[in-house]
């Protein structure tokens, strides 16, 4: 493994591969969860044959961005980061993308935002430049974690965890054209089923946590967007989309990741 300007580069091979490019700004309690939880889904990519470029905590800036995007081109971009309708924000709340100014970067590309919103305005508007496809969420992306916070340790937040991972997979598989649009948003759906499943009857429902769990299960599970040669729109787009995080829920915290 190479480090280079801040990034952690897998080296290629004999042969060109794929590469994804994740950016995983760490700064607050939200975006160090996604931080941990992005850092172990890179395993997971390198795992499918890509080679793994990574931009995280201060290097998640406007300006390692568009270095990456220039120097190296990646296939796919996996990133975290507080969100609104149309941005998607780095380090320190730094903006990185916005609709309608800087997005057509994602042209062909496919788009793995973990953020708050971002499928209300800027991922259509990156489809519209030819982005290959965008998937993220027009409402709050919401997860529940203990009160010690510990992104390495949370078996309240582990279930948000392993979403996000099987996200990133099945994004990756779909960049390399092993199944499609359809396949990669009703593979994402299919965990959340699993988990509010398990959190539905015993032993899940026994977890002193788990309606807090299950309310923001549902919640985010409503609010996924893919975005591609097929549009596949939620229920989200005519439900109230009013904020839920920062939220006190008893001795728990639920989260967001939005502006």
């Amino acid at each position: 493994m190479e480090l280079r300007q801040g990034f952690f580069v897998l080296p290629f091979g004999g042969n060109k591969l794929p590469i994804a490019y994740f950016f995983r700004p760490s700064f607050d309690l939200p975006t160090r969860f996604m931080n941990f939880w992005l850092g172990l889904a890179k395993q997971d990519v390198a795992g499918l044959g890509f080679q793994v470029i990574d931009s995280s905590g201060e290097y998640a800036t406007s300006y390692s961005f568009f270095d990456t995007l220039q120097t190296y081109n990646p296939d796919i971009i996996i990133a975290d980061g507080h969100g609104d309708t149309n941005t998607l924000t780095g380090q320190g709340l730094q903006e990185v993308l916005r609709a309608c100014f800087n997005n057509e970067v994602l042209s062909g590309k496919v788009m793995c935002a973990v953020s708050c919103l971002t499928g209300q305005g800027l991922g259509p508007d990156s489809r519209s430049k030819q982005a290959t496809a965008y998937v993220g969420w027009v409402n709050e992306f919401t997860w529940v974690v203990s009160p010690e916070g510990n992104p390495a340790n949370d078996p309240v937040a582990y279930c948000f965890q392993q979403i996000i991972r099987k996200m990133v997979t099945l994004c990756c598989k779909y960049q390399q054209q092993q199944i499609s649009l359809r396949e990669l948003y009703d593979g994402v759906v299919a965990e959340f089923d699993y988990w509010i499943s398990y959190y539905s009857v015993p032993p899940g429902s026994n977890d002193p946590y788990a309606s807090d769990i299950l309310l923001s299960l549902r919640h985010d599970k409503t609010g996924m967007v893919t975005l591609g040669k097929e549009a596949i729109i939620t229920p989200a787009l005519e439900v109230s989309l009013a904020p839920l995080v920062p939220i006190a829920t008893g001795s728990l915290l639920l989260f967001a990741l939005t502006l």
